[in-house]
């Protein structure tokens, strides 16, 4: 089975981004692939100055963001380990209305941080040091992901994996992700 990196499309022009998060969220908690406890809410999150128009099916800046519409088709297919929790962004540059911005994006946190890279099969750039690597191309193996269709990876938890399942569902079938890149893992580098 083949898995996918999904991640917002920053290429596109116009696309927006978040400006910060509140002090009392710490960014790096979301990467850590447990239950976290609901952020205070209302969480209202302000989009970068350098924000334009565009907004596609998922925002990733400093904290993953979902829209509705994904979210409930990930919810409809059986997709079971995501805590969603509503966000109201604010538009700094007043370009979209900040009132039809309120409840369409859904911070995300994805449970699971795996520990299913193939690093024999992966291109990995060790460290000098010898305790730790860069992933160059990665080979996700499928023994060890529990079947799940969405999750992080332990040796890099900013990325969001999805199986071949949920990538035929979501771009195959459905045709619905905005604005997002869907990234086979042998073929994403960030290098």
């Amino acid at each position: 089975m083949s898995f996918y990196v999904i991640k917002q499309d920053t290429l596109i022009e116009g696309s927006v981004a978040l400006d910060g998060v509140p002090d009392t969220i710490d960014p790096s908690d979301w990467l850590l692939g447990k239950v976290l406890p609901a952020p205070p809410q209302p969480l209202t999150l302000p989009l970068s100055i350098s924000s334009g128009k565009y907004y596609g099916s998922m925002i990733n800046s400093f904290l993953p963001l979902v829209h509705a519409s994904l979210k409930n088709c990930l919810e409809q297919f059986g997709v079971d380990n995501i805590q969603y929790f509503p966000v109201n962004l604010i538009d700094q540059n007043g370009l979209v209305p900040n009132e039809k911005l309120a409840g369409v994006y859904y911070l995300a946190n994805i449970i699971g941080r795996l520990d299913c890279v193939d690093l024999q099969k992966s291109k990995v750039n060790y460290w000098p040091s010898q305790r730790g690597y860069d992933l160059l191309s990665t080979v996700i193996d499928e023994t060890k992901t529990n079947g799940q269709k969405i999750f992080r990876i332990k040796d890099d938890p900013t990325l969001i994996i999805i199986n071949e399942e949920l990538k035929q569902h979501l771009v195959d079938e459905l045709n619905l992700l905005v604005g997002v890149e869907v990234i086979k893992t042998e073929d994403y580098s960030r290098w």
